[in-house]
């Protein structure tokens, strides 16, 4: 690889990509910027072999070169663009990395910038609340636009519903659904590793997948559509709500509900480790209840009566949505039965 990597070698893995980028039709600014970078970055190395070690010491060499901070970020962000397209064609059998470099060092920070707080995520049942507003159709609007709302707003719920990628939601086929199994799934392609992997259905939502299956169709929807609702939403919530966001919430939410994390990875499509490092953000129900159940330092004699309830009041919530649990309240008692087989 170390041939591949430097040299004549590099020089044609450069040329691979900008031609990729060019049948990808991407912008002329764009393929220009990064043909730049790549042979100043080619020149620097001077035949070393492209390494991480050498990525993080030319982002280093441009900061000591004195050179404004959105240049660096900037030519920071077409690096690493490069190294996960040099990754992508390892995984279509290149053998040229075999991890996603880009993801093994950041942009140089502005002097004196902070780091950015973690995603303030919103609830599921406001982020309910906000997609059902947007998609509400106006007194104002004619036929089309009500149609439009309405597959758009159906395709959010089934979303909401999956935590998938926006890609793999939208692009599922009719005939890869099996509605006949006792686990309805859906086939979807993973492409970032490049197999079909089972999803398994939201059990709630299965009819209005039945009509779309039986009609042979899936959502028409648009990505640039959602968009416009998604930013519709920050306006309500006050704060950045992107598409991806519904995707984070999944993850910390369903951590929080105690989902296996192995499950978990698996279903959203990460390795264990990859998504605790950049996909699940460890909330303060987590961080709380990690501190007052195993902290060994903590007496649980002193722990607020209020922080047991709370989590026995959501159990008992749960119960009542399911016909098979009953669930009494009376004299500030709850008492919880179901049917032993």
């Amino acid at each position: 690889m170390s041939q591949v990597l430097q040299g004549e070698g590099l020089s044609v893995l450069i040329n691979q990509c900008i031609l990729s980028y060019e049948r990808d039709k991407r912008p002329a600014r764009s393929i220009k910027n990064l043909k730049n970078l790549l042979g100043r970055l080619s020149t620097w190395l001077d035949g070393r072999e492209l390494t991480v070690k050498e990525c993080r010491g030319y982002v280093k060499h441009m900061q000591d070169k004195g050179l404004a901070w959105t240049s660096v970020s900037s030519d920071t962000r077409r690096l690493k663009s490069f190294l996960s397209w040099l990754y992508m064609e390892a995984n279509e059998g290149d053998g040229l990395i075999p991890t996603d470099w880009a993801k093994q060092f950041r942009s140089p920070k502005k002097y004196g910038e902070k780091e950015r707080p973690q995603e303030q995520l919103l609830a599921p049942e406001k982020m309910l609340e906000y997609v059902l507003k947007v998609t509400e159709p106006g007194p104002n609007d004619h036929k089309l636009h009500r149609e439009i709302k309405l597959e758009h707003r159906e395709f959010l719920l089934f979303y909401m519903k999956t935590g998938l990628r926006p890609g793999e939601a939208m692009s599922i086929l009719p005939e890869n659904v099996n509605l006949d199994s006792d686990y309805p799934n859906a086939l979807v392609w993973r492409g970032k590793n490049g197999k079909w992997q089972p999803i398994g259905l939201p059990l709630d939502y299965l009819e209005p997948i039945r009509r779309r299956v039986e009609q042979g169709r899936w959502f028409n929807v648009t990505q640039s559509r959602l968009e416009i609702y998604m930013r519709r939403i920050s306006k309500m919530a006050g704060r950045t709500v992107k598409l991806y966001s519904i995707r984070k919430s999944m993850d910390t939410f369903a951590m929080d509900a105690d989902a296996p994390v192995m499950k978990l990875a698996i279903h959203q499509g990460h390795t264990v480790e990859i998504m605790q490092q950049y996909y699940t953000k460890f909330s303060a129900k987590q961080s709380s209840e990690v501190n007052n159940t195993y902290n060994p330092f903590i007496d649980r004699s002193k722990v607020p009566v209020d922080y047991i309830l709370a989590r026995i009041e959501q159990t008992a919530k749960e119960a009542e949505r399911h016909p098979a649990f009953k669930v009494m309240r009376q004299d500030g008692q709850i008492t919880i039965s179901w049917p032993v087989k």
